[in-house]
């Protein structure tokens, strides 16, 4: 490490308790000499895609007191998790973004009111879930070191993370179909899956690295 002067630090102790998340920490370790042959490696994100489900009727969007009061368990646990990534299905209190329904609505040459009653209606009947996802341990997505340098000459961060693997895919394939299915009764119009922003609990890349939520 280096001080406010740029001058090198070394820090001796029997214990070290890193905390700096699922970059740092094993950046810390590989500046400092201190790596095993998985440092950085089997980085982890959860994969958040939502699921927009419009059905028959209202179904109470915008109603909780969080924006999510609960989540289903029924696709985390089984035997498929050796073919196929298991989900969390959280329901996203506030309701589906209306933007794309007025969108929809202006195109169709509709205006004033008629295009507050359609994207009020969209969003009364669509269900919004975020969907987590997980990936078998992957050793190439990992955390090196850089040729590049910090302000204070230090080797910046170099992330490889390559996009989802079949095991992925097909677990939000069979998470989709599961959950359009259990919601048939409903009367199930229309389900748009789409891409979620990521970045909630990066793992791995150390013994313990990262976001571990109490």
């Amino acid at each position: 490490a280096l001080n406010a002067a740029r001058e090198p630090v070394q820090v001796r102790a029997r214990t070290f308790v890193l905390a700096a998340g699922g970059f740092e920490n094993p950046a810390l370790l590989l500046r400092s000499e201190l790596e095993r042959p998985d440092t950085g490696r089997y980085l982890f994100d959860h994969e958040h895609r939502s699921l927009l489900i419009r059905v028959r009727e209202p179904v109470g969007a915008g109603e909780g007191h969080t924006i999510s009061t609960g989540y289903s368990a029924a696709l985390l646990e089984g035997g498929f998790r050796a073919e196929r990534s298991a989900a969390i299905a959280v329901l996203f209190n506030p309701g589906v973004p209306v933007a794309e329904a007025v969108a929809v609505a202006l195109l169709a040459g509709r205006a004033g009111p008629a295009v507050r009653r359609e994207a009020a209606d969209v969003w009364r009947r669509t269900i919004p879930f975020d969907l987590l996802l997980e990936d078998h341990p992957r050793p190439e997505r990992r955390v090196t070191l850089s040729s590049r340098r910090d302000g204070f000459g230090l080797p910046l961060v170099r992330v490889a993370y390559p996009p989802p693997s079949a095991y992925e895919h097909d677990g939000h394939a069979a998470a989709v179909e599961q959950i359009v299915r259990r919601l048939e009764p409903l009367g199930v119009e229309a389900a748009d899956a789409a891409p979620a922003p990521a970045g909630g609990h990066l793992l791995g890349t150390c013994r313990m690295g990262g976001v571990v939520d109490a």
